[in-house]
């Protein structure tokens, strides 16, 4: 039934002649891509940093149980279920590792499901929130890459994740040795997560003495959310014990961060990995640069535009006689 309503959207695709291909993979991208991480950081480093920081844990922890329940499940995708199944070839490129649940329904959800709930006393904000996270999940079944049960199940772990993230966030500030607790917390799920993606079995299934899919390559999700995980523990931590940086600052200073901020980050996102695969095993190159990206997102950058403020702030002016 699943795979059957995927061909009817593929049907409609080519009845349509794809007009509504790029409106449907804009929301896909606001799912996943370098599009939200670049949008939370933006709220964490200028806007608001409480907003920010209960944006990125909800992400880090819905993908870390999103991408565990996936090495589980081990559900193929949908081309590989059923050959009649097309992707468009840009959301084929970007369809990493099994398929359920839905990886991008849950990031998308845990950040404008995120911006919706914190935002909640603004209507317009809470409609846009539910608006964009129907769009995304329907948008990954447009493209041929999810079924419906992929992105339900997705959405509904984000949605509970919400839910977790705001008691976490409500612990870690109840004292500070809960900031190190967290700390260690985060070194131990990526170490599970790690033992977890290259120790356990995998499907080994053949067509025509052909390995339909290479679970090396399927588990590097795993890898990418423990290493997500991993950056963003240490990362709080050393922010919370040594920066504590705050948005309440200038019009110049809040773009002045997300501008710089944005492009290293770009780097960081699209080339480091690539970088690194140079000379490490695949896993070890994306869990490295994952870790080191939300690492820079919650520490490293806000240390340096922190450094750079109070000097600006405290240089001395000369004056000309």
């Amino acid at each position: 039934m699943d795979i059957q309503f995927l061909l009817m959207l593929q049907q409609f695709r080519e009845m349509t002649g794809g007009v509504f291909n790029s409106f449907f993979l804009f929301f896909t991208d606001l799912g996943w891509s370098i599009l939200p991480m670049l949008i939370v950081s933006g709220i964490y480093w200028s806007i608001d940093k409480k907003a920010g920081r209960f944006l990125l844990t909800s992400i880090q922890t819905a993908n870390y149980v999103a991408n565990f329940t996936k090495l589980t499940a081990c559900v193929y995708r949908p081309w590989i279920r059923d050959a009649a199944v097309q992707p468009l070839d840009s959301a084929f490129n970007t369809a990493t590792g099994y398929s359920f649940p839905s990886g991008h329904t849950t990031v998308g959800t845990s950040l404008w499901g995120g911006i919706a709930v914190w935002y909640r006393r603004h209507k317009a904000i809470r409609i846009a929130g539910i608006v964009i996270i129907a769009l995304i999940m329907f948008s990954r079944l447009y493209v041929g890459v999810h079924t419906p049960q992929d992105v339900l199940v997705a959405c509904g772990i984000a949605l509970f994740m919400l839910w977790v993230s705001g008691k976490l966030l409500q612990w870690l500030d109840k004292e500070p040795a809960n900031y190190l607790r967290l700390l260690i917390l985060s070194i131990v799920l990526f170490t599970v997560m790690a033992l977890y993606a290259s120790l356990k079995p995998y499907p080994m299934d053949y067509a025509d003495g052909v390995l339909l899919v290479d679970p090396k390559k399927l588990a590097l999700d795993g890898f990418n959310a423990g290493g997500r995980v991993l950056g963003f523990g240490i990362g709080l931590f050393l922010e919370h014990r040594y920066v504590n940086f705050t948005t309440e600052t200038g019009t110049a200073e809040r773009l002045g961060r997300f501008l710089c901020g944005g492009i290293v980050y770009a780097f960081i996102y699209n080339c480091l990995n690539g970088l690194l695969s140079l000379a490490l095993p695949k896993s070890a190159a994306v869990s490295i640069t994952e870790a080191f990206g939300l690492f820079f997102i919650t520490f490293l950058f806000p240390l340096l535009f922190s450094l750079y403020e109070t000097r600006h702030a405290t240089a001395p002016v000369s004056s000309s006689l």
